[in-house]
């Protein structure tokens, strides 16, 4: 009988780690900046200093890799999770990349083989 209290993976791509020169950008007013924890191509999580759930699950991301000066702009995602970490005031965020362009999926694929530093 298998073990319900284990969490089940639906995640149909490998996460890799991210460099620690890579980073989203995300909400206009006021911009934020958070570090990209991991990334697949099917999307992507990364921490950020909040003391609530960002609002909205549709939204876009500017992926940043200074490293390597990639700079990916208006990438539509959907929040998968958001939750407080164990550290105070911080807050991570999983999403999904939702309806790429070919220009989009090229340029994450790009970041993924420059920025990436192994399976997470």
């Amino acid at each position: 009988m298998p073990n319900t209290n284990e969490p089940v993976e639906r995640r149909k791509n490998k996460r890799l780690l991210v460099r620690e020169a890579a980073f989203v950008c995300f909400d206009a007013s006021p911009a934020m900046m958070a570090r990209i924890v991991d990334v697949s191509a099917g999307g992507l999580a990364f921490t950020y200093r909040a003391s609530k759930r960002r609002t909205g699950d549709l939204f876009a991301l500017e992926i940043l890799c200074i490293l390597y000066d990639i700079s990916l702009l208006a990438i539509p995602v959907r929040t998968i999770s958001d939750f407080e970490t164990t550290v105070e005031g911080v807050r991570r965020c999983d999403v999904h990349f939702e309806r790429l362009t070919e220009d989009q999926k090229h340029g994450i694929e790009q970041f993924i083989d420059c920025c990436t530093t192994g399976e997470a």
